[in-house]
């Protein structure tokens, strides 16, 4: 049975320009494919590699993404409409007998975000990975970002990754991404600590820096 969700599109490559099938998945979902998490941190899912001349480049396009064992619902937005309906489709507000039964059950079992990058996509993946909570880390990003900020005025923005078994943000500055904030467990627990009686109240889908 063909999946509704996959399809194939035609990829210029802008190195050699010859143009070649790409695969775009709308729906990304772990129980479809129990590899689906690695792929997505990878980049498989948005890398187009030509066949001719090997050149790598970015597709992104609008998708979802699905984790049922982790109770995960993510919208990637790719463009100023596809967010608008998403948004209104992923907070509930946008009422239709048309939407899928198997979207109501999610958007009813799930923790739901929105997001709108690949970037921002694999982060919130990460994030779920380790069964920790994204409302807590963009809290310390923004505490780190401002305490580094007294000392140096190049740091462009943090990113939350690894190092082995620490969590870390990766500093990104005006000309590279080469230093590292250690994040430890004992921070992440003390400030969903602080902050707890607030999350319990919080109940939006799009959480970033904003």
């Amino acid at each position: 049975m063909k999946d509704m969700n996959v399809y194939k599109v035609n990829v210029k490559c802008h190195a050699c320009g010859k143009d070649s099938p790409f695969t775009m998945h709308t729906l990304i979902d772990t129980a479809k494919d129990p590899n689906a998490e690695t792929k997505l941190f990878q980049g498989e899912y948005f890398n187009h590699v030509c066949p001719v001349c090997h050149q790598v480049q970015p597709v992104t396009y609008s998708c979802m993404y699905h984790d049922g064992k982790r109770k995960l619902l993510i919208g990637f937005a790719d463009s100023e409409k596809d967010y608008s309906m998403m948004k209104e489709t992923l907070a509930g507000t946008k009422k239709s007998d048309k939407l899928d039964e198997v979207l109501a059950k999610w958007l009813e079992t799930c923790e739901v975000r929105i997001v709108r990058s690949e970037y921002a996509l694999q982060e919130k993946v990460l994030i779920a990975h380790f069964g920790l909570d994204d409302r807590v880390i963009e809290i310390a990003r923004y505490r780190v970002f401002k305490s580094l900020k007294k000392d140096r005025d190049d740091i462009v923005d943090l990113y939350f990754n690894t190092q082995g078994n620490t969590y870390v943000f990766l500093i990104a500055t005006q000309t590279d991404m080469s230093e590292t904030y250690t994040f430890t467990q004992e921070m992440y627990n003390e400030l969903a600590d602080t902050y707890q009686k607030e999350l319990l109240k919080d109940m939006s889908i799009e959480i970033n820096q904003k």
